[in-house]
Order: C-alpha cells, then sequence, then structure tokens
C-alpha cells in the first residue's frame, strides 16, 4: 500500500515541477501546498487506488505527535502540511474524540522564497542542509 501511495505523490511532484517550470510563479509555502494538492494530487485520486477519494487528503491536518525525548509532549497533536488518511474523514482523534489514529502518510513542506526575512531564509538553508535530494 505505501509504495502505491509513494508512485501516486512522486507523479503529483513530477506534474507540480512541470506546471511551475512553465508558469510564472511568486508562492510561499501555503500557496505550494494548494497548488500540489488541489492542483495536483486530487487529480490522481482514483476509485480502485490507494488514493481513492480526496477526503483522504488534509491541509494543516492534526496528527499524533510522536513522543520526544522525554518520553512525552506538551500536545498530543501537531498539524501537519499534507496528511493523506487511510480512508476518507479520518482525523487523529477515535470516534469518541480522544485515541490515535495515525495517518498513511505526512507531507511536511519548506519553501525558499524570494520574500522571506534574511532570518528565515538562512534558517530554511539550514534545515536542508544534510538532507538527500529530492
Amino acid at each position: 500500500m505505501v509504495e502505491r501511495l509513494d508512485a501516486v505523490v512522486e507523479a503529483a511532484l513530477k506534474s507540480m515541477v512541470r506546471d511551475l517550470h512553465t508558469s510564472v510563479w511568486c508562492r510561499r509555502e501555503r500557496e505550494i501546498v494548494n497548488l500540489f494538492v488541489l492542483g495536483h494530487l486530487i487529480a490522481l485520486c482514483g476509485a480502485n487506488g490507494v488514493l481513492h477519494d480526496p477526503m483522504q487528503i488534509g491541509i494543516e491536518a492534526a496528527v499524533p505527535q510522536l513522543p520526544g525525548r522525554g518520553g512525552h509532549r506538551k500536545k498530543p497533536d501537531v498539524c501537519k502540511d499534507i496528511v493523506i488518511w487511510p480512508a476518507p474523514y479520518m482525523t487523529c482523534w477515535g470516534r469518541d474524540g480522544t485515541g490515535r489514529v495515525y495517518p498513511l502518510s505526512v507531507l511536511e513542506w519548506k519553501s525558499l522564497n524570494v520574500q522571506d526575512r534574511s532570518s528565515s531564509l538562512s534558517r530554511k538553508r539550514r534545515e536542508h542542509q544534510g538532507r538527500p535530494p529530492g
């Protein structure tokens, strides 16, 4: 299942990169996330695929927070840029509002933008260092 989802996400990323290369654009992270989901990922939803309904996709959706180094965190959940759930209408909470439901995938974006302040740009560049090319 994960391999099939990886293939869908990869195809959406390739489509978006082609789109970005052929258009004039200046977008912040939020606009890139929305462009990816609304313009490219949703188009790949298919009735028989792992991503079969647009309602499996969340933008700025909460996911259970993983334990910190001390074994616990202040908050039980954290918002992520893009979350893909196994089924439509899912959230990180169980039916009764409690519980820990984990998604199929979490996509977190970092976008370098000409509008970034120098401190933000420096921080983002540090975050990018040491990461394998994407």
